[in-house]
């Protein structure tokens, strides 16, 4: 009978630990993406202002 606890208790450790692990991947990738995502929309913004600057300035 004992064994039949610690074994629900180790898998229950293994559960906790597999989810807190998913849920850090989750927040790193999602926190990569968002950052790709803004040197995206700053990169872009960049070009762009380039762009109509040059367009004002030309002849």
């Amino acid at each position: 009978m004992l064994k039949a606890a610690t074994k629900g208790g180790n898998n229950r450790k293994k559960t906790i630990t597999a989810s807190i692990l998913s849920l850090s991947l989750f927040v790193i990738l999602g926190s990569a993406a968002f950052g790709f995502w803004r040197y995206r929309v700053r990169h872009n913004g960049e070009a762009t202002r380039w762009e109509r600057n040059c367009r004002k300035t030309a002849f």
